[in-house]
Protein backbone atom coordinates (compact mmCIF):
# COMPACT_ATOMS: atom_id res chain seq x y z
CA UNK A 1 0.00 0.00 0.00
CA UNK A 2 0.90 3.97 -0.61
CA UNK A 3 2.15 5.79 2.52
CA UNK A 4 2.53 8.89 3.39
CA UNK A 5 5.58 10.26 3.44
CA UNK A 6 6.30 13.41 5.28
CA UNK A 7 10.19 15.06 6.64
CA UNK A 8 9.38 18.55 8.41
CA UNK A 9 11.11 21.31 9.97
CA UNK A 10 10.91 21.34 14.20
CA UNK A 11 11.59 24.31 15.82
CA UNK A 12 11.47 22.59 19.45
CA UNK A 13 12.49 19.36 20.58
CA UNK A 14 12.58 18.44 24.55
CA UNK A 15 13.38 15.11 25.91
CA UNK A 16 16.30 12.95 26.31
CA UNK A 17 18.35 10.35 24.55
CA UNK A 18 20.17 6.99 25.23
CA UNK A 19 23.53 7.29 24.03
CA UNK A 20 25.41 3.57 23.58
CA UNK A 21 28.62 2.78 24.85
CA UNK A 22 30.29 -0.84 24.10
CA UNK A 23 28.55 -3.86 23.30
CA UNK A 24 25.17 -3.81 22.26
CA UNK A 25 24.31 -7.13 24.77
CA UNK A 26 25.87 -4.70 27.79
CA UNK A 27 22.58 -3.01 28.73
CA UNK A 28 24.99 -1.12 31.36
CA UNK A 29 26.77 0.78 28.79
CA UNK A 30 23.67 3.20 27.85
CA UNK A 31 24.02 7.10 29.35
CA UNK A 32 20.92 9.55 29.61
CA UNK A 33 22.28 12.14 28.21
CA UNK A 34 20.11 16.26 27.20
CA UNK A 35 18.74 15.57 23.50
CA UNK A 36 19.38 19.03 22.17
CA UNK A 37 18.31 21.00 18.36
CA UNK A 38 22.42 20.85 17.20
CA UNK A 39 21.73 16.85 17.24
CA UNK A 40 18.97 17.28 15.05
CA UNK A 41 19.00 17.59 10.83
CA UNK A 42 15.41 17.83 9.50
CA UNK A 43 14.60 19.10 5.81
CA UNK A 44 10.77 19.75 4.80
CA UNK A 45 9.63 16.83 2.28
CA UNK A 46 6.35 15.89 1.95
CA UNK A 47 4.69 13.46 -0.51
CA UNK A 48 2.95 9.90 -0.85
CA UNK A 49 4.98 7.08 -1.30
CA UNK A 50 3.88 3.90 -3.87
CA UNK A 51 5.69 1.05 -3.43
CA UNK A 52 6.19 -1.73 -6.22
CA UNK A 53 7.63 -5.01 -6.76
CA UNK A 54 10.18 -6.34 -9.66
CA UNK A 55 7.97 -7.30 -13.05
CA UNK A 56 4.96 -6.19 -13.59
CA UNK A 57 2.65 -4.07 -11.34
CA UNK A 58 -1.48 -3.03 -11.98
CA UNK A 59 -0.94 0.87 -11.18
CA UNK A 60 -2.99 4.12 -10.95
CA UNK A 61 -2.31 7.49 -9.92
CA UNK A 62 -4.46 8.62 -6.71
CA UNK A 63 -2.94 12.34 -6.58
CA UNK A 64 -3.35 15.46 -9.36
CA UNK A 65 0.26 15.79 -10.46
CA UNK A 66 1.90 18.75 -12.19
CA UNK A 67 3.32 15.56 -14.65
CA UNK A 68 0.94 12.72 -15.95
CA UNK A 69 3.86 11.10 -18.29
CA UNK A 70 4.99 7.79 -16.59
CA UNK A 71 8.67 8.65 -17.16
CA UNK A 72 8.27 11.60 -14.43
CA UNK A 73 5.79 9.57 -11.80
CA UNK A 74 7.86 6.43 -12.26
CA UNK A 75 11.42 7.35 -13.20
CA UNK A 76 12.69 4.03 -12.24
CA UNK A 77 10.21 1.76 -14.89
CA UNK A 78 11.65 -0.10 -17.57
CA UNK A 79 10.74 2.51 -21.10
CA UNK A 80 8.24 1.72 -22.95
CA UNK A 81 6.21 -0.52 -20.54
CA UNK A 82 3.03 1.53 -19.60
CA UNK A 83 -0.20 0.06 -20.81
CA UNK A 84 -3.92 1.13 -20.78
CA UNK A 85 -6.90 -1.45 -21.20
CA UNK A 86 -9.90 -0.85 -23.56
CA UNK A 87 -11.20 -3.86 -24.91
CA UNK A 88 -7.09 -4.33 -26.07
CA UNK A 89 -4.09 -3.61 -24.74
CA UNK A 90 -2.38 0.16 -25.65
CA UNK A 91 0.81 1.28 -24.80
CA UNK A 92 0.60 4.88 -23.42
CA UNK A 93 3.00 7.69 -22.20
CA UNK A 94 0.52 9.26 -19.87
CA UNK A 95 -1.36 8.22 -16.85
CA UNK A 96 -5.08 9.46 -15.93
CA UNK A 97 -6.79 9.18 -13.01
CA UNK A 98 -9.39 6.47 -11.94
CA UNK A 99 -7.53 4.49 -15.03
CA UNK A 100 -5.62 1.26 -14.07
CA UNK A 101 -2.27 0.83 -15.68
CA UNK A 102 0.09 -2.32 -16.27
CA UNK A 103 4.11 -1.09 -15.67
CA UNK A 104 6.90 -3.13 -15.49
CA UNK A 105 9.68 -2.42 -13.29
CA UNK A 106 13.56 -3.89 -13.34
CA UNK A 107 13.24 -4.53 -9.50
CA UNK A 108 11.39 -3.84 -6.01
CA UNK A 109 11.29 -0.15 -4.41
CA UNK A 110 9.15 2.55 -4.24
CA UNK A 111 7.92 6.31 -5.78
CA UNK A 112 7.17 9.72 -3.77
CA UNK A 113 4.70 11.77 -5.77
CA UNK A 114 3.32 15.11 -4.93
CA UNK A 115 0.29 16.65 -5.52
CA UNK A 116 -3.66 17.48 -4.71
CA UNK A 117 -5.20 13.89 -3.20
CA UNK A 118 -7.89 13.14 -5.44
CA UNK A 119 -10.83 12.70 -2.93
CA UNK A 120 -13.46 11.63 -5.30
CA UNK A 121 -13.63 10.54 -9.03
CA UNK A 122 -16.41 8.96 -11.48
CA UNK A 123 -14.90 6.44 -13.50
CA UNK A 124 -17.18 5.40 -16.86
CA UNK A 125 -16.62 2.00 -17.64
CA UNK A 126 -17.38 -0.31 -20.35
CA UNK A 127 -19.25 -3.56 -20.56
CA UNK A 128 -16.99 -6.49 -19.60
CA UNK A 129 -13.66 -5.75 -18.14
CA UNK A 130 -11.94 -2.88 -16.89
CA UNK A 131 -8.66 -1.52 -15.67
CA UNK A 132 -9.38 0.77 -13.07
CA UNK A 133 -7.72 2.75 -9.93
CA UNK A 134 -9.02 4.96 -6.72
CA UNK A 135 -8.74 7.64 -4.87
CA UNK A 136 -5.97 9.16 -2.51
CA UNK A 137 -7.28 6.69 0.38
CA UNK A 138 -7.87 2.77 0.71
CA UNK A 139 -11.88 2.51 -0.13
CA UNK A 140 -14.07 -0.49 0.69
CA UNK A 141 -15.49 -1.97 -2.31
CA UNK A 142 -18.95 -1.89 -0.12
CA UNK A 143 -18.98 1.58 -0.68
CA UNK A 144 -18.34 2.49 -4.12
CA UNK A 145 -21.43 4.10 -5.57
CA UNK A 146 -22.66 1.59 -8.51
CA UNK A 147 -26.02 3.42 -9.18
CA UNK A 148 -27.16 0.87 -12.15
CA UNK A 149 -26.06 -2.18 -10.55
CA UNK A 150 -23.15 -2.63 -13.22
CA UNK A 151 -20.54 -4.63 -11.62
CA UNK A 152 -20.25 -8.37 -11.36
CA UNK A 153 -19.98 -9.50 -7.66
CA UNK A 154 -16.97 -10.40 -6.82
CA UNK A 155 -15.44 -9.42 -10.09
CA UNK A 156 -12.70 -6.98 -8.47
CA UNK A 157 -9.18 -8.22 -8.41
CA UNK A 158 -5.60 -6.94 -7.59
CA UNK A 159 -1.90 -8.01 -8.35
CA UNK A 160 1.06 -8.33 -7.00
CA UNK A 161 2.92 -11.24 -8.55
CA UNK A 162 -0.21 -12.97 -8.69
CA UNK A 163 -4.16 -12.05 -9.17
CA UNK A 164 -6.27 -11.92 -5.95
CA UNK A 165 -9.72 -11.27 -5.22
CA UNK A 166 -9.36 -7.58 -3.42
CA UNK A 167 -11.90 -6.20 -0.48
CA UNK A 168 -10.72 -2.89 -1.29
CA UNK A 169 -9.31 -0.11 -3.94
CA UNK A 170 -6.07 1.27 -2.66
CA UNK A 171 -4.49 4.12 -4.12
CA UNK A 172 -1.73 3.69 -6.24
CA UNK A 173 -2.96 0.30 -7.28
CA UNK A 174 -4.56 -0.83 -10.20
CA UNK A 175 -7.92 -3.11 -10.45
CA UNK A 176 -9.90 -5.38 -12.96
CA UNK A 177 -13.03 -4.82 -12.47
CA UNK A 178 -16.27 -7.05 -15.05
CA UNK A 179 -19.22 -5.09 -15.90
CA UNK A 180 -22.57 -6.26 -17.18
CA UNK A 181 -23.06 -3.54 -19.47
CA UNK A 182 -21.82 0.17 -19.56
CA UNK A 183 -21.91 3.10 -17.21
CA UNK A 184 -20.63 5.12 -14.12
CA UNK A 185 -19.21 4.43 -10.75
CA UNK A 186 -17.97 6.71 -8.20
CA UNK A 187 -15.04 6.48 -6.04
CA UNK A 188 -15.49 8.69 -2.97
CA UNK A 189 -13.77 9.35 0.47
CA UNK A 190 -17.18 9.90 1.75
CA UNK A 191 -19.68 7.09 -0.24
CA UNK A 192 -21.58 5.12 2.31
CA UNK A 193 -23.51 3.14 -0.33
CA UNK A 194 -23.29 -0.50 -1.40
CA UNK A 195 -22.85 -2.10 -4.19
CA UNK A 196 -25.64 -4.18 -5.56
CA UNK A 197 -24.72 -7.36 -8.04
CA UNK A 198 -26.23 -9.16 -10.30
CA UNK A 199 -23.93 -12.61 -10.50
CA UNK A 200 -20.43 -13.82 -10.30
CA UNK A 201 -18.60 -14.69 -13.60
CA UNK A 202 -14.80 -14.95 -14.04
Amino acid sequence: LGDVYKRQQIESVRGWVYHHFGSYSDSTTYKLEPLYMSDLVYEIQTGFVMSHQPGWNLVGIPHLVDDFNYESIYPDANPGTLYGFSGTYDQESFLEPGNGYWINFPSDGFNVIDGEPINEITIALEAGWNLISGIFASIDIGNIIDNNSIVVSGSIYGFEGTYYSSTSIDPGKGYWVRTTSSGDIIISSSSRRVITVSYTHL
